[in-house]
């Protein structure tokens, strides 16, 4: 759990799968990278005590997953974001172009 921090901890983990496990520990997150996002934040969720019990693959699967699952997320804020964004300047063009109309109205007056 500790290490969880690390930089390199999946070159750690890695380091300490044999070829077979990091094969089968890829297919595992191959399938939960199909998985909804929500579901897959609710998979993420782990206990510290909880994760200290883990094997080595499965600690190596919800690291990656973890980090799928955070790079989602990121996704999902950035389209928000996004979305936030063009509405404001929608708004603004059209604040704009009354702000315009009325001043050439008062102009002509």
């Amino acid at each position: 759990y500790d290490c969880m921090s690390n930089n390199n901890i999946e070159d750690l983990m890695i380091s300490k799968l044999t070829k077979e496990e990091l094969m089968s520990a890829k297919e595992k997150i191959k399938c939960f990278s199909e998985i909804p996002h929500k579901e897959l934040n609710e998979k993420v969720k782990i206990e510290k005590e909880n994760y200290q019990n883990l094997s080595m693959v499965d600690s190596y699967i919800l690291h990656m997953i973890a980090k799928l699952n955070y790079r989602r997320g990121i996704a999902k804020l950035n389209m928000e974001i996004e979305s936030h964004i063009n509405t404001n300047e929608k708004m603004r063009q059209k604040s704009f172009h009354s702000c315009v109309k009325k001043k050439k109205t008062i102009n002509k007056f």
